[in-house]
């Protein structure tokens, strides 16, 4: 084997540059040996996104930001997050887990996303992305655990406005209900003043007795229901005779007195 020292030197990494290399040595033999060399880094932020970063410990680092959304929108949160060996992230709301529910909560991207779905006031607090990676920091020693916990206080006012469609979607069934009640009473108007007209027989399909017309309309008239005709002779008495025995007949006849002079 050849024993040349082989050496590697690395410009200043970048965040792209963390990661694991092979170092791969061939003889003229054939023959060839390898090595692994990572390049570890804890849990970073991404360059990309500006924001205040204050260390509490060696090992942990916060981040703060703050967005405002309205009424019924999806909100997504990004975390922008870059570590080597890869960083578990878990996401929280007020301290509490976020478990991925497909409806009101949906983590993406391997867990750099999370997006929340119809926000409410309900809704509001402080949602957190943290990011945790372990690796040893002298060969020989134990592994040490880095955490990165990058937090979102999101909130929607309490006066804000509905401005989303889906706010005004849910008022639609009220209005079709209001719709619909104002039409029923417009038809049954209709349909009831109708029956008066034709007295309540042939439309409305019921028959009605002398008391039951005289007391439900002074305008109603006995003959709409039980006509009479009352013929006048010579020795001037009356006789009633029945007429129009049943119903069609009693609407189409009216009264008739002829006077026999």
């Amino acid at each position: 084997m050849d024993q040349s020292l082989v050496v590697y030197y690395t410009h200043d990494l970048l965040v792209n540059d963390f990661g694991q290399y092979s170092c791969v040595i061939k003889t003229k033999t054939g023959n060839e040996a390898s090595t692994l060399v990572n390049f570890y880094a804890r849990p970073i932020f991404n360059t990309s996104i500006q924001i205040d970063i204050h260390e509490k410990s060696g090992a942990s680092l916060d981040a703060y930001e703050y967005e405002r959304t309205v009424y019924y929108s999806n909100v997504t949160l990004h975390c922008f997050i870059l570590a080597w060996p890869i960083a578990n992230v878990v996401w929280k709301k007020n301290g509490n887990v976020i478990i991925d529910d497909d409806l009101k909560y949906n983590i993406a991207e391997t867990n750099r996303s999370l997006t929340i779905t119809d926000f409410l006031t309900s809704d509001n607090g402080t949602y957190a992305c943290e990011a945790e990676n372990s690796f040893p920091l002298q060969r020989g020693e134990k592994p040490t655990t880095f955490q990165l916990s990058l937090e979102f206080t999101v909130f929607v006012e309490e006066t804000a406005p509905l401005q989303s469609s889906k706010a005004w979607m849910l008022l639609i069934p009220g209005f079709l209900v209001l719709a619909g009640f104002l039409i029923t009473a417009i038809c049954y108007g209709v349909f009831w003043k109708k029956c008066h007209k034709m007295n309540f027989v042939k439309l409305c399909g019921h028959r009605y007795n002398r008391a039951e017309v005289a007391s439900t309309s002074s305008e109603l008239q006995l003959e709409d229901f039980e006509e009479q005709t009352t013929e006048f002779n010579e020795d001037g008495g009356s006789q009633q005779a029945l007429v129009g025995k049943d119903e069609e007949e009693a609407l189409d006849m009216r009264l008739q007195t002829p006077i026999n002079v």
